[in-house]
């Protein structure tokens, strides 16, 4: 509810969604029965004659020495060049997050390449490997392990060679292997939605609302949210309906990536759900000291879950009345500011 007499902003955000919401529904069984302590390996192979073609090799584990959730590349460019890595790190960011509401519990998982290549005459590459991930996934928490054929391995080795001496003119270093890695960005509290995946695939798709407030270990976050089906939209959205006072405009990266993902897993979840996903942030309020990323993100996912259920992480009384007056707060620090 609109109390207060702020100036409203109308921004939306397109929603890009990953290729993982293809596979990532059908192997929910087999994620909930992994052990953790066994590292799992997976090959993603594809290659139709016509000459699409795709190939990675992934090495995945959770780290007991680390907290962060990472992404290492351990090949050179002639086996996985840069301009992939966008679409595969989203393509993990999603599996990553995905793992941890299935386990029902924070997982600090590494998504290691060990292996792949690509070809230099395609069309639209990133479309194939788009299938080459979903091959690498299915292959991880199968029974049975892909082992690729002798026509396979030949075909991997003559795009590595195509690759590397074309690559090579450019730079003496192509063949060298650097190790790196990213973080990859994991939702606190995004385990808690294990308690609501069952509600988001019976899901009726009416309109919800959600409101969501986290005031922990001087992290302050405070949102509310509106989720709808629309097909008068072209693709899935956010639209921000806020002012800057209520969210300040340096937490909004953090909130719109964490809506992302809940579109992500909406998607999964309804099995590729037809119609247009959106977002609308309808209220919210922020704390002149406390108020992080980190509060919001933990705000976002009280929100969401709060749609589906509203015993998920209610907002008390109290929380309401806490939230009223840091919009009162947040006026007087703009009118004397």
């Amino acid at each position: 509810m609109r109390v207060f007499n702020f100036y409203y902003m109308n921004n939306t955000v397109a929603i890009r969604t990953s290729g993982a919401t293809k596979i990532l529904s059908e192997l929910s069984d087999s994620i909930y029965l992994w052990n953790l302590s066994e590292p799992l390996t997976g090959i993603g192979f594809y290659h139709i004659k016509i000459g699409k073609y795709a190939h990675i090799e992934i090495k995945l584990s959770v780290s007991e020495t680390s907290y962060d959730n990472k992404l290492i590349w351990n090949v050179p460019q002639f086996k996985m060049h840069d301009i992939y890595r966008p679409e595969i790190e989203d393509f993990f960011q999603v599996a990553n997050n995905y793992i941890s509401i299935i386990k029902g519990i924070p997982t600090n998982l590494t998504f290691e390449v060990t292996n792949g290549s690509y070809s230099l005459t395609e069309a639209h590459p990133h479309l194939y490997f788009q299938m080459a991930l979903i091959a690498v996934m299915k292959d991880c928490f199968s029974n049975t392990s892909l082992i690729l054929t002798s026509e396979q391995k030949s075909t991997v080795e003559t795009m590595q060679q195509k690759a590397l001496a074309f690559s090579i003119k450019d730079s003496p270093n192509a063949a060298h292997t650097f190790v790196s890695q990213k973080i990859l960005k994991k939702i606190r509290g995004v385990e808690l939605l294990n308690k609501v995946t069952e509600k988001i695939k019976n899901w009726d798709l009416s309109s919800l609302v959600g409101a969501g407030y986290y005031y922990k270990y001087e992290k302050y976050g405070h949102i509310e949210i509106k989720i709808s089906i629309s097909d008068d939209c072209k693709g899935n959205n956010i639209i921000w309906n806020v002012s800057e006072e209520m969210i300040p405009e340096f937490i909004k990266n953090s909130v719109n990536e964490s809506l992302t993902f809940f579109c992500n897993l909406i998607l999964i979840l309804k099995n590729q759900l037809e119609g247009k996903i959106i977002f609308e942030v309808s209220n919210g309020s922020n704390h002149p000291v406390d108020s992080n990323m980190a509060g919001f993100q933990n705000a976002s996912v009280y929100a969401f879950g709060n749609c589906f259920d509203k015993d998920f992480a209610p907002m008390t009384d109290i929380d309401k009345l806490d939230s009223k007056n840091r919009q009162k707060d947040a006026l007087l620090i703009k009118k004397w500011s």
